[in-house]
């Protein structure tokens, strides 16, 4: 839920003090429901969080640096022609209300310094930020109200400024938040807004994925089955057989007729006909239909091959999509699986594989999604590098960086859990990790990206350790 009163009072103390001589260098909007200013202060630099999301409104100082989209929002520009340079001239709450009033002094068009007012209305669903200017007319909101919207107040570029009408604020809930507001409120919210926001982002792509793998592996299902029909043909060869050998028993027009089956030890067997074809127009037709089984056979279990080994790839992608951390992870696996439709106008640059920097000092790398997999592994890594990857599951290219020396125990196991913890088993308490020398790891012809295979690999149990991972990365 939003903040109450009484913590946007605590809130007004801290931020007042936080932001004193403070000035604004950068203005970004990484989701549509928030602004972050940051700029330096004299208490050092600071982040100011302004999010008017429905059920989290709020605004408190935070130390999570977020991507931002290749086009910045139209009221972002505007913020940041307006309030970029603009120095803290204080901080405001109008008594018992849910809304902060930061002052800013900034240059305007002409160079002169005029005092510019940012509003944040934590207030629920009717929650908006809102820029004023010194004679306190809306220059813009983030969300614009028209009459036909709110009678009593529109709130568009223009209008003079009105504080929201009283709809009584919820009573405190308990004590008011001890310690840093700010602190406790980033860690309370903003982790959550931003693994909500990269759901929602994914959303398309995990149905495509979920969608496509699904259909795969049911075409794999058929498949089995015509394999296995295939494969137990012999009974339509036998049938043959027996028709031809039992030709003066079937007069035409016969629906079916019954014979000694002598593959059976002269057991009575009936053989379905078609009427209108004569006994050997029968015998033919299940000749044929054996050697037609025959021939499928090869090329069943080829299709099978296929579309169980695109099944994976599909889930391979689904497991990446688990472990986005921005937008810029989305962008890239779009441009994996739609290679010719560029997300947002042009094909992303293909950012880097994670770093870390082992407890005995020497690096391994680990791949974000596919097509980083094979950069590390097909171009980055030396042909005597230690390579990693979960056994027999979706999960990341792991690679150690020997420089020909081999890797000590202890590089060999955090390496291992970084191939278990960038997996799909990362919530399994140890993970058998497969490791082998670069050398031996191979991409088919026309696989997919990520898909290799490997031999002359050793197996370790290592544990899926986040904690530990973030205190050897070194990117």
């Amino acid at each position: 839920m939003s903040v109450d009163a009484v913590t946007v009072a605590a809130l007004r103390q801290e931020l007042a003090q936080a932001l004193e001589g403070g000035r604004i260098d950068k203005i970004h909007m990484p989701a549509k429901t928030e602004v972050h200013l940051s700029g330096r202060a004299a208490r050092g630099a600071f982040r100011l969080l302004l999010s008017v999301h429905p059920q989290r409104a709020r605004a408190h100082l935070t130390s999570v640096s977020r991507e931002n989209p290749q086009t910045p929002p139209m009221f972002c520009m505007l913020l940041r022609k307006h309030l970029i340079n603009g120095r803290f001239a204080g901080l405001v709450q109008p008594p018992s209300e849910r809304v902060l009033h930061f002052y800013w002094d900034a240059a305007d068009e002409m160079g002169e310094i005029s005092r510019k007012t940012l509003v944040i209305e934590m207030i629920g669903r009717h929650a908006n930020i809102i820029l004023v200017d010194a004679e306190s007319r809306v220059i813009d909101c983030l969300r614009r109200v028209d009459a036909e919207m709110s009678p009593e107040r529109p709130v568009l570029p223009g209008l003079f400024y009105r504080d929201p009408p009283k709809r009584g604020t919820p009573p405190p809930e308990g004590k008011p938040v001890e310690g840093p507001v700010s602190e406790a409120l980033d860690a309370l919210y903003t982790k959550r807004d931003l693994e909500e926001q990269l759901r929602q982002r994914s959303s398309a792509l995990t149905k495509k994925a979920k969608t496509t793998r699904d259909k795969l592996l049911r075409k794999a299902g058929i498949l089995r089955q015509e394999l296995h029909d295939a494969q137990h043909r012999e009974p339509l060869r036998q049938k043959a057989d027996l028709l031809m050998a039992n030709l003066h028993r079937v007069g035409r027009g016969d629906p079916s007729v019954t014979v000694e089956d002598f593959y059976n030890g002269g057991q009575p067997l009936t053989i379905r006909l078609d009427p209108a074809k004569s006994q050997q127009q029968n015998a033919a037709a299940l000749y044929k239909a054996y050697a037609k089984a025959k021939n499928a056979e090869a090329a069943l279990s080829e299709q099978i091959t296929l579309a169980e080994r695109d099944a994976e790839y599909w889930e391979s992608v689904l497991d990446q999509l688990s472990r986005v951390s921005g937008d810029r992870d989305l962008d890239e696996i779009r441009a994996e699986i739609s290679p010719s439709r560029s997300p947002r106008g042009k094909a992303p640059k293909l950012s880097q594989p994670m770093r870390f920097r082992s407890s005995a000092g020497m690096t391994f790398r680990a791949g974000r999604n596919n097509r980083q997999n094979d950069l590390l592994t097909m171009k980055l890594a030396s042909k005597n590098d230690v390579w990693l990857h979960a056994q027999k599951i979706p999960g990341c290219h792991v690679v150690i960086e020997t420089n020909g020396a081999p890797p000590d125990d202890r590089t060999l196991y955090e390496a291992a859990s970084a191939a278990a913890w960038f997996s799909a088993a990362k919530a399994s308490p140890k993970v058998p990790v497969d490791y082998t020398a670069v050398k031996f790891v191979k991409k088919p012809p026309g696989a997919k990206p990520g898909m290799v295979v490997y031999d002359k690999f050793k197996t370790l149990l290592a544990e899926p350790d986040g904690t530990l991972l973030e205190g050897l990365r070194n990117d």
